[in-house]
């Protein structure tokens, strides 16, 4: 996630001055890609005598231009960075998840408020141009009312890193590494939810959540499968009174609108990824002194509540009610 975050600051036009990373390989800018979504490849991404590149924090954080930090490093490790980055007095985007547990997505989101900083949750979905789109059909309601949200994301196991993503107590497994998105989508796009039932297992599970409007059907299947050539699959499937919004990675035409008098258009979208959309949207806010962060603390802790409640649910077997009065 490093490299993707230095590539998105790249397509932006901001300006790289340092780098802080254990391994002297990566910090030399020689880096070889893996993960969900693009293919392997080795290259130079950054030129090291162009930049403050160090594995030592305090170096980092004292590089004069230093404005915004991006933190890509393991779940386990974001709180303390954090803190030294806000103490630091720097404005900083934390990969997702921020962390297993939503008091300490909180306590972050408000040492970053009273340091007069911008603190902002990698949530990379909100950005992602195709589900930004959906987004906007259920808020504008231009299909009419939403109905059901299906959302799938399944991959193979990582192989990279094996000692943290395998490790549940530091990545949280699949339940919060990568159904994360689909329950904070869904945070972001219908709201906190009532209620989930949750039923599998950390790396391989479907979760419904309930609503007020019993007619509105909420279901997110996520999981890392037992197969190392299963390609990474990652679908929506948005039902309205007037219409279908239907999203597939694997197709050229990535989301198709199938409307009720019989006609399929496809949206024309930004070309930029979500992770450019988010960095873009950072970089803005920083420029424009903006008084609060394009993605929230807040909500980035109530998506943790939500995830604590399905995570909950799979170990009693039973639909786990959400106390809404303890969103802050």
């Amino acid at each position: 996630m490093g490299t993707t975050h230095v590539r998105a600051y790249q397509s932006v036009g901001a300006t790289l001055v340092a780098v802080l990373d254990q391994s002297e390989d990566r910090r030399s800018g020689a880096i070889n890609n893996t993960g969900n979504i693009g293919s392997a490849r080795q290259e130079q991404l950054f030129d090291p005598d162009s930049l403050n590149a160090t594995d030592d924090l305090d170096a980092f954080l004292a590089t004069p231009e230093l404005e915004l930090v991006s933190i890509c490093t393991p779940t386990d490790t974001h709180i303390e960075l954090a803190q030294r980055v806000i103490n630091a007095g720097k404005h900083l985007i934390i990969e997702k998840p921020v962390a297993l547990r939503s008091i300490d997505v909180q306590t972050i989101g408000e040492q970053a408020s009273d340091a007069g900083v911008l603190c902002m949750p990698a949530m990379c979905m909100r950005f992602w141009p195709a589900w930004a789109y959906v987004k906007q059909l259920i808020d504008q309601r231009t299909l009419g009312q939403l109905r059901s949200l299906h959302l799938e994301r399944l991959g193979a196991a990582p192989t990279w890193n094996d000692d943290f993503y395998l490790n549940p107590d530091r990545s949280g497994g699949a339940l919060f590494d990568l159904h994360i998105h689909d329950t904070d989508f869904i945070n972001h796009a219908i709201g906190i939810p009532e209620g989930v039932t949750t039923t599998g297992t950390a790396n391989h599970h479907t979760t419904t959540y309930h609503y007020p409007d019993q007619e509105l059907q909420v279901i997110a299947q996520g999981g890392w499968l037992p197969a190392p050539t299963f390609p990474f699959t990652m679908r929506l499937l948005a039902r309205f009174e007037e219409g279908v919004a239907d999203f597939d990675l694997a197709r050229d035409d990535q989301l198709l609108v199938h409307r009720k008098d019989g006609s399929t258009e496809t949206p024309t979208l930004d070309p930029a990824d979500g992770w450019q959309a988010e960095v873009s949207a950072m970089v803005n806010a920083v420029a424009s002194y903006a008084s609060e962060a394009p993605a929230t603390m807040q909500s980035a802790s109530d998506s943790t509540r939500i995830l604590e409640a399905e995570r909950e649910s799979l170990a009693r077997g039973s639909a786990v009610h959400l106390d809404h009065s303890s969103v802050f």
